[in-house]
């Protein structure tokens, strides 16, 4: 049916963020009708529901994006033959052609020639063809005698593709409007249009445009672009696009729990805390090893994107500047041709995001709060010597709160190689709690982290004292908030709480000095094994060394060499490594934006 083809018409199924929220509000009545002593069942009952609600809700939009991706996003040729199709019926009568309607009508002087403007850019509105239809009464009202219409909705599709200029071209089109009455005799008309535009013969996206239906939004649909069967924006961790955090469920399901009691409410809350913490610290870790994969696995991800980018299956800056056909603005222009910069014509879209809100103030136009979208890097470039970004992605994202204030926000995070040593970078910017992080590989020798060896690095856990302080904090609070009459037993929970903490932090500060102890006086065979392993990971490229990062550089007539001062009694400083690297940023003070 060409209306599923476009998932547009008055006989498609309800919105399944709509299903979502029923489940909620089915959720949110069980829970508050178990008993008031039963908090804890209340509280695992309703996060089970919420979680299979949220679940269902995301796999559904995921199956629907998918639907309409496929059909939206199908090959250039298949998308012809699909118009080819609709033309020759249209031909042969089987579809309702506003044109025929006109040219039906008999009317001297006016004929379907009058619906196709002759304008570049615009199609012939004569081969626009009608194929849904819905038209609802309601029983009279207020002593009325006649039904009236609540509803009146139609879906057009064009049956032929027009170019909009260069050769930027619409090869599927469709327009659904629905006007509808409430029982006041309140009018509201909504509605989308929705279709496939190709770039030039090879990329094809698609669009999806709604009009005064809250909660929906638009959507650019891009293809998926994919490296050894991952997407490419997880591979950097980013994304614009439309999935949510487990961060983003916990706080949206945290508003919606409120009539819930204070025990169920908090025991929910907290089991969806620890389930956002868990995933953040899994996105982490998969982040490093994505970033920090071995020279040649980035390279084959470059040769794999670089491909995909000569079939037409991402969209390039370059492809959208030569698709406009501006004389003497080709995708030339966006190659700098400058030692250290990369063709940006090269750069692909690989994620879009635009936001509307509901009119205030009493405007009738939405209001766009959210526009971010994400660009990647489909070749590596040399920045200087041999040091080239072998993976590179920028994700952008504006939104404006309801007072009108806009932010800016956004993250560069990719893979550098030097020589054959990689290191990842991911650099936040305006994104509160986030720092900038210099990855590097973690070495290990003999199954053990090489700081832990030695007890240093930014990735050791948190000193005992820090523990104690934040116990103390927390048992103050807890004694606080026991009843003055209750004063003796405050005192006892509070000193015991503090011993143990005291008691923990000495015990782990002993542990700690033991390990050290016990590493650093090693037997020598152990020790030279452990130098002989470490010198081992800096030959393959494992550890990044100062010579390494020297030699990368390419200065004519400076190389590591220079590190080694060849004097007896000192080491030769090129065989130094980093093994870690901690950089923090503060807030801006004093009016500064830095």
């Amino acid at each position: 049916d060409v209306n599923a083809l476009f998932g547009v018409g008055s006989r498609v199924s309800v919105d399944p963020k709509e299903a979502a929220k029923n489940a909620l509000a089915t959720v949110q009545g069980a829970a508050q009708s178990l008993s008031s002593l039963d908090a804890k069942a209340a509280a695992a009952s309703a996060g089970a529901a919420v979680a299979k609600a949220i679940d269902k809700a995301v796999n559904s939009k995921d199956a629907q994006l998918q639907q309409l991706r496929s059909q939206l996003l199908a090959p250039l040729n298949e998308l012809q033959a699909r118009a080819n199709e609709l033309l020759s019926q249209a031909q042969n009568g089987s579809v309702l052609l506003l044109g025929t309607i006109v040219d039906s009508l008999g009317i001297d002087g006016v004929s379907s020639s009058i619906l196709n403007p002759g304008v570049a850019g615009l199609p012939n509105f004569a081969a626009f063809g009608i194929t849904d239809l819905k038209i609802e009464f309601a029983p009279p009202t207020n002593g009325s005698k006649f039904s009236r219409l609540t509803t009146l909705g139609a879906t057009v599709v064009a049956t032929q593709a027009w170019t909009l200029v260069g050769s930027i071209q619409v090869t599927s089109f469709a327009l659904s409007v629905l006007m509808s009455t409430d029982a006041a005799g309140n009018r509201k008309f909504s509605g989308y249009l929705q279709g496939s535009v190709a770039l030039g013969q090879g990329f094809v996206f698609g669009m999806y445009v709604p009009f005064n239906q809250p909660g929906q939004q638009i959507e650019l649909v891009l293809p998926q672009v994919t490296v050894a069967g991952v997407d490419v924006n997880a591979l950097f961790g980013v994304s614009s696009g439309t999935s949510m955090s487990v961060s983003d469920i916990a706080g949206k399901v945290s508003e919606s729990v409120q009539t819930l009691g204070e025990d169920a409410k908090s025991a929910l809350l907290t089991q969806l805390q620890q389930s956002a913490e868990q995933a953040k610290a899994l996105a982490k870790q998969q982040l490093r090893s994505n970033l920090l994969a071995p020279l040649s696995e980035l390279q084959a991800r470059a040769n794999d994107l670089l491909a995909q980018v000569n079939n037409g299956s991402i969209l390039v800056l370059g492809t959208v500047v030569d698709s406009l056909g501006i004389s003497g603005f080709t995708s030339a222009t966006l190659n700098p041709g400058v030692a250290g910069l990369p063709n940006f014509a090269m750069f692909g879209l690989t994620d879009y995001k635009m936001e509307f809100a509901a009119p205030t103030n009493g405007s009738k136009f939405s209001r766009l709060t959210t526009l971010g979208a994400t660009v990647i890097a489909t070749q590596a470039w040399t920045l200087t010597g041999s040091i080239s970004v072998s993976s590179f992605a920028l994700s952008v994202l504006i939104s404006t709160d309801v007072a009108g204030n806009r932010k800016f926000s956004g993250s560069v995070s990719g893979s550098v190689a030097l020589g054959k040593f990689v290191f990842g970078l991911v650099v936040p910017f305006n994104q509160p709690g986030k720092n900038l992080e210099f990855m590097l590989p973690q070495v290990t020798v003999g199954g053990v982290d090489v700081n832990a060896l030695f007890g240093v690095g930014s990735r050791v856990s948190v000193d005992p004292k820090e523990a104690a302080k934040n116990a103390l904090a927390t048992v103050q609070g807890a004694a606080q908030s026991l009843s003055s009459l209750d004063a003796k037993a405050a005192a006892a929970s509070a000193g015991a709480a503090v011993a143990k903490a005291i008691d923990k932090a000495v015990n782990s500060k002993d542990a700690q000095l033991q390990q050290l102890r016990s590493q650093l006086l090693a037997p020598l065979n152990e020790l030279q094994a452990r130098a002989n392993e470490l010198l081992s990971q800096a030959q393959n490229g494992s550890v990044l060394l100062l010579g390494t990062i020297v030699d990368s550089l390419g200065i004519d007539g400076v190389s590591s060499s220079i590190l080694n001062p060849g004097v007896a009694g000192l080491p030769n400083f090129a065989a130094f490594g980093i093994t870690d690297l901690k950089i923090e940023f503060a807030p801006p003070t004093n009016g500064s934006k830095f």
